[in-house]
């Protein structure tokens, strides 16, 4: 069982459940002049911040599986651009051309690929531009190779028909785990608000009936020691919560 001391979205949705559960135990003893500190408020509070927490899971997972997807796909990219500026290299094409060539390979799998950081920009957004960067430069390397009369390599993986296709695949990988991330961000941004807004939120809340139980009976009082260990913190986003 996770400690009431650890950190998480749903350690804190927990720790409001055991708070809610010690508040019942005060029986007529608790009785908050705020509506939003009452019973009936903490628990409708309580029902709707987990289900805002429990609806990120499955865009969670949906996110990761495309992000599975994509990696998958690209994996094997750099090797691939090696393999056809190879055989590129074998044709009648100029050397201007092959000299050009070189240079979108190289933009495909070095460090010149990668985009410049935007301050304040998400890693999702940051990886985004990386990935359709790479899926654009593939594709001026294609028209480079379709553009040369003697590139007709017999091996079926490195004929320019097979590349697009791959470029179809990579910039639909793109587009869907842009969109998946988008939705994840979407439902994170409703858990955000239910838990962690001023004020309204489930952490301040919480708080405010700490704080009450401390005024109403005293910090030695047993109504208080039963929840001072329950821990309510406004928490930084975690990639896989």
């Amino acid at each position: 069982m996770a400690s009431k001391t650890e950190t998480g979205h749903a350690v804190i949705v927990a720790n409001f459940q055991s708070l809610i559960n010690s508040v019942t135990s005060m029986g007529a003893d608790y009785q908050p002049s705020d509506n939003a500190l009452k019973l009936p408020a903490l628990t409708a509070q309580h029902t709707a911040c987990k289900a805002a927490n429990d609806a990120v899971k499955n865009p969670l997972v949906a996110y990761n599986d495309e992000v599975s997807d994509r990696a998958l796909l690209f994996k094997p990219l750099n090797g691939l651009v090696t393999q056809l500026l190879a055989m590129y290299n074998r044709t009648k094409a100029s050397k201007q051309e092959k000299s050009y060539a070189k240079t979108i390979a190289d933009k495909i799998r070095g460090e010149k690929n990668k985009p410049p950081k935007v301050p304040g920009e998400d890693t999702h957004s940051t990886s985004q531009r990386s990935f359709v960067m790479r899926t654009d430069n593939f594709g001026t390397f294609i028209a480079i190779l379709a553009a040369e009369p003697t590139y007709t390599p017999a091996e079926t993986n490195l004929q320019v028909a097979t590349l697009q296709t791959m470029k179809t695949n990579m910039e639909s990988l793109n587009n869907s785990t842009d969109l998946a991330a988008k939705a994840l961000k979407d439902v994170r941004t409703i858990r955000n608000m239910a838990l962690y807004a001023e004020e309204t939120g489930l952490v301040d809340t919480a708080l405010a009936v700490k704080e009450y139980v401390k005024a109403a009976f005293g910090t030695k009082h047993q109504h208080y020691k039963n929840i001072k260990g329950l821990k309510f913190v406004r928490i930084a986003d975690d990639p896989n919560a």
